[in-house]
């Protein structure tokens, strides 16, 4: 049996190795979303957050803006319980990302 820290380790690696390869099927978000399930079935209250925060960013290059603007305020909230100030920091970044490109749309 695979050890919890290690399956954690292997989803964020798959993940982030299918995200960063760049290639747009249109499966990034939907596979982002069952794996943020995976980890909340799972507590993994880490993982689910560092997933979210690449989920943010999917909506951003998708252009779905208001769905990551939902998202940054849900993940906001937990991480500011959380005290991750690393990611928090991420997702502010990724939130400014998408009011910059909101107050660039003619």
């Amino acid at each position: 049996a695979v050890v919890s820290t290690q399956s954690t380790g292997i989803v964020r690696e798959l993940v982030d190795t299918f995200l960063d390869m760049g290639s747009k099927t249109g499966l990034e978000i939907p596979l982002c979303l069952e794996c943020i399930e995976w980890a909340k079935s799972e507590k993994r209250t880490f993982l689910t957050q560092a997933l979210e925060a690449r989920l943010i960013l999917l909506y951003h290059s998708n252009g779905d803006y208001t769905q990551a603007l939902n998202t940054v305020n849900r993940v906001m909230k937990e991480l500011k319980k959380m005290d991750d100030k690393q990611l928090l920091m991420e997702v502010q970044l990724s939130e400014s990302k998408v009011y910059l490109t909101l107050g660039n749309v003619p």
